[in-house]
């Protein structure tokens, strides 16, 4: 474990091949019709969808993908409110080897499959594409 700089924040690393670091979005989409939109951490602007694995795949703003496993555990004792939950599984470009685990509430805001959330979580990115952190 070691402790490195990141854009002015310092993180732990689990090894000098890895770097984690925060994830936050938010985000809006329809179920019903697979698409997800949003604003997150290392993304920018995003669009995401389900493909059909069930996997969910982020497009950053300049194209590199994210792919994330969700399992939909379902609702809560809130009405409206989905309990979700999953592990990111890598991706493309710098996204590349990206792990993590993840964990929010889906809130659904209307019966047409509307939704909105936010995330709060950490990312675990391989080492190359940070090459200057600490």
């Amino acid at each position: 474990m070691q402790v490195e700089t990141l854009e002015s924040r310092t993180f732990l690393s689990a090894d000098g091949n890895t770097v984690t670091v925060p994830l936050k979005d938010s985000v809006s989409g329809n179920l019903f019709a697979n698409f997800v939109e949003g604003t997150a951490t290392h993304l920018g602007k995003f669009t995401a969808s389900f493909d059909a694995t069930g996997k969910v795949i982020f497009v950053a703003a300049n194209g590199d993908e994210l792919w994330a496993l969700p399992t939909v555990l379902g609702p809560t004792d809130v009405d409206g409110v989905w309990h979700t939950e999953g592990m990111l599984v890598g991706g493309t470009g710098r996204f590349a080897g990206a792990s993590g685990p993840f964990s929010h509430g889906l809130t659904f805001t209307d019966d047409q499959g509307n939704f909105v959330y936010e995330i709060d979580a950490a990312i675990t990115l391989q080492r190359p594409w940070n090459d200057n952190a600490i």
